[in-house]
């Protein structure tokens, strides 16, 4: 589908260097990242093959990074700690670290954002977590003089864009509406995740979409649904 913004500022997407990675399921954590990102569960199509890129997947703080229900069952994991993150970015040379960890996993998200405090990292967090938009976080990053950007990422055109949009159409028509509903279906480990905890992302998404009104207030239902199969789930 392509970018929806290819440069910003003077960087564009092929000055990007992945320098470290980390995880918390032990069937990546010591592969090269080439080889990590395709183990299962992802069973995603396949556009190119990346090949080695020199990057080991190293252990990260595990805390709430998963709900208690998959550990060791759908999701086998390895624990590291902040101080293992700090090393490994100060040792790279890291100038940003993107956080993509399961929505619901507040503290495992500060613990990265701590890590980039002390290694002076910047630190994009691409989950529904609060950290660039807590005034603590915002105060702290500042006080580093280190970039601090999020939360959470929305897809080029997903669902919620989709309805944002019709929610948006509707209001600048002048129909009244009275209630919305929308359910996000799908079968990876976020959205195993998801069944567990999934107040967050319900909460964000319903008021991304009711914003779309300008003040207009309705009944507005978004959840997420996973998919995955009972036998997937014991394995």
């Amino acid at each position: 589908m392509g970018l929806a913004f290819q440069h910003v500022g003077p960087y564009e997407p092929r000055d990007i260097r992945v320098v470290a990675a980390f995880d918390v399921d032990s069937r990546k954590v010591g592969k090269d990242l080439g080889e990590a990102i395709f183990t299962e569960p992802n069973n995603a199509l396949r556009v190119v093959d990346v090949g080695k890129l020199g990057v080991i997947v190293r252990a990260g703080p595990l805390l709430d990074g998963v709900a208690e229900q998959l550990r060791n069952t759908f999701i086998p994991v390895v624990e590291g700690s902040v101080e293992d993150v700090v090393r490994e970015l100060e040792s790279t040379n890291a100038h940003i670290l993107i956080n993509y960890l399961p929505t619901g996993a507040q503290r495992a998200s500060e613990a990265y954002a701590e890590a980039a405090l002390r290694s002076g990292t910047a630190f994009v967090n691409a989950m529904p977590s609060v950290i660039a938009t807590s005034k603590e976080w915002q105060e702290r990053f500042e006080r580093a003089k280190l970039p601090l950007a999020g939360d959470d990422v929305q897809n080029q055109l997903g669902a919620t864009v989709l309805h944002k949009t019709i929610i948006r159409l509707l209001a600048l028509r002048g129909v009244r509406i009275e209630g919305t509903y929308q359910l996000n279906v799908g079968g990876t480990p976020d959205f195993l995740n998801l069944m567990y905890r999934k107040g967050q992302k319900e909460r964000t998404k319903t008021e991304a979409v009711k914003r779309m009104a300008e003040g207009e207030d309705f009944d507005a239902y978004i959840s997420p649904v996973a998919t995955l199969s009972s036998s997937a789930v014991g394995r």
